[in-house]
């Protein structure tokens, strides 16, 4: 892989974050800095696993989420990705309403620069939304993971939503209308995406 390999006794403090997708969000302290592991259960395939781990390594630079390495723990052992720790996400930044006129401008670029990047590489994120923005300790947006249609026009609309500072959309809305949208273009596309699974086929609501 060409990544560092921890070892899970390596990081110190681990505490929950966030659950969804079958994986965990943990925050952690890895050699006395924060980081967050995505705890992958151990019934994902290996292959899955690294391919999303080659995926991030292929992604790393500005907008990306700095790229530890991975770890390995869990029974059955499994790998997972190790991220820097970030301080919030862009829906709590809108909400709070205290984003400057030029933070804003200069995040809609960065976000437009990631999603281009991840494109022009074969990647989707399938799922991009203002809660999947992430804001790192240094104040700037990272992504931590549809096709090209979809993606821009969930791009637009959450720079739409930061630029007018106001969230447009209820989250509900939004996971269905991804849902749907999602549904019908693997239906006919055979595109890459990180893992594939059923729950991109389930029904939309």
């Amino acid at each position: 892989l060409g990544v560092e390999i921890y070892d899970i006794a390596d990081f110190e403090a681990m505490t929950p974050l966030a659950a969804g997708s079958g994986t965990e969000i943990c925050s952690a302290a890895l050699l006395s800095q924060p980081v967050a592991l995505k705890i992958i259960p151990g019934y994902v395939p290996r292959q899955h696993v690294l391919a999303e781990i080659r995926a991030i390594k292929a992604l790393a630079g500005p907008g990306a989420a700095t790229f530890w390495g991975a770890g390995i723990g869990g029974h059955p052992p499994q790998l997972f990705p190790v991220f820097e720790q970030a301080d919030s996400d862009l829906h709590a930044r809108i909400v709070s309403g205290n984003l400057s006129d030029i933070r804003r401008l200069l995040f809609a670029l960065q976000m437009a620069q990631m999603v281009a990047l991840m494109h022009r590489k074969g990647f989707y994120h399938r799922d991009l939304k203002p809660k999947n923005i992430l804001v790192a300790l240094r104040g700037d947006p990272v992504s931590a993971r549809q096709p090209a249609a979809v993606d821009k026009w969930a791009l637009a609309l959450t720079i739409v939503e930061l630029l007018r500072n106001k969230l447009l959309v209820s989250e509900a809305l939004a996971a269905a209308a991804a849902r749907c949208a999602v549904a019908l273009s693997f239906s006919t596309l055979a595109l890459p995406i990180l893992f594939p699974g059923s729950a991109h086929f389930r029904g939309c609501f």
